[in-house]
């Protein structure tokens, strides 16, 4: 009877765990920067290594426990828990899990606000993208740079250099790292696109003055300036608009809310 159960039951354990090894290995792939990649790769194989399914938050919170006791730096800790929080967003996109477990404010130590280190406010913010000219089709590029940016928080390669199949689609969402996009943000990057002339799966999402080319580094740096020139404030970093996503969803706040409707 024991044979003939577990026999009934592999099948199902060998197709659970093979879905959750192709969506980690397509969330790696999904990271550009190698730096990064490697260090989430590294940080979702030792978790892994001490966690059987299915995972909670108290699993989640076992580990993190695990890495404060071992005596790892506080921004250490905060860097591995926000890698497994990047794949366990991505899971949710995959349909493997509901909800994000490791999204939990609690589970990170309070950012501290270095002397160099910016974090915009609500209003900055507002008043950053309410500078951009989205009727254009080069005000709509720039609307989905910054805000993506101050959304995602990734590493400026993961989303200047985003390509179209790095887009997931189920019909109704849009997701991106597996976090899903606002619609009105999709919107703006959707007409974008068609103004541009289309997009194949492998084409990258935001391109040069050329239409040629994507958006190098340098020209990132400029349009963050010019945005920030034109809203008078002193100095706007793309590295400020990741720390400011970062602080949103440390505090709890929906990041997304301050996007809507903010187009001319």
């Amino acid at each position: 009877m024991k044979d003939s159960l577990k026999q009934a039951i592999q099948p199902t354990i060998e197709k659970t765990n093979t879905d959750w090894h192709l969506c980690r290995v397509q969330w790696l792939e999904s990271i550009k920067n190698e730096n990064t990649r490697r260090l989430y790769s590294r940080v979702s194989e030792s978790f892994f290594l001490v966690t059987s399914w299915p995972v909670g938050t108290a699993a989640v919170t076992r580990w993190v426990k695990g890495l404060r006791e071992a005596g790892l730096k506080k921004s250490t800790v905060n860097a591995y828990t926000a890698a497994l929080s990047s794949f366990f967003g991505y899971a949710v996109g995959c349909g493997l899990v509901i909800k994000n477990p490791v999204e939990i404010s609690s589970l990170r130590y309070k950012a501290t606000r270095f002397k160099g280190k910016r974090i915009l406010t609500r209003s900055e913010i507002k008043k950053l993208l309410g500078g951009i000219n989205t009727q254009k089709p080069l005000g709509k590029r720039d609307f989905g740079l910054i805000v993506g940016f101050l959304l995602f928080g990734r590493q400026s390669p993961d989303w200047r250099l985003v390509q179209m199949s790095d887009f997931m689609f189920d019909g109704e969402h849009v997701f991106f790292g597996g976090e899903m996009i606002p619609a009105g943000l999709w919107s703006v990057l959707a007409r974008y696109i068609q103004e541009t002339g289309g997009r194949g799966p492998f084409d990258y999402l935001f391109l040069d003055r050329s239409g040629s080319h994507p958006i190098t580094a340098q020209r990132l740096r400029a349009i963050v300036r010019r945005y920030a020139d034109l809203g008078k404030f002193s100095t706007i970093r793309v590295m400020d608009l990741c720390h400011t996503a970062a602080e949103l969803r440390q505090d709890g706040k929906q990041a997304d809310s301050i996007f809507i409707g903010i187009t001319n």
